[in-house]
C-alpha cells in the first residue's frame, strides 16, 4: 500500500515538472533566465573577482609622484585608485 502511494506521488510528479518545464511558454522562460544569468555573471564576475592591492600611504605617496596612477577616488573613508596600463 505505502510503496503504490510513493509511485502515484512520483508520476504526479513527474507530471508537475514535464508542464512546468517542457511546456512551449516555460521552455521560452528557462531560455531567457539561462541568458540573463550567462550575462550576468561575466559581467559581475569581473568586478567580483578585480584585484585589489593594500599599500602603506608612503607607498601611496610615491606613486602619486611617480605619476602611476590614472585615477584617483575617495568614497566612504577609503582612497581607491586606478593603476596606469604599462606597456610592454
Amino acid at each position: 500500500m505505502e510503496e503504490l502511494k510513493k509511485e502515484k506521488d512520483k508520476q504526479k510528479f513527474k507530471k508537475i515538472i514535464k508542464i512546468l518545464f517542457f511546456n512551449s511558454g516555460n521552455i521560452f522562460l528557462v531560455i531567457i533566465l539561462l541568458a540573463f544569468s550567462f550575462i550576468f555573471f561575466r559581467k559581475y564576475t569581473k568586478i567580483i573577482f578585480k584585484r585589489k592591492k593594500e599599500i602603506t600611504y608612503s607607498q601611496f605617496i610615491d606613486k602619486i609622484n611617480n605619476g602611476d596612477f590614472k585615477e584617483i577616488t575617495e568614497k566612504d573613508n577609503e582612497i581607491s585608485s586606478k593603476s596606469k596600463k604599462k606597456k610592454r
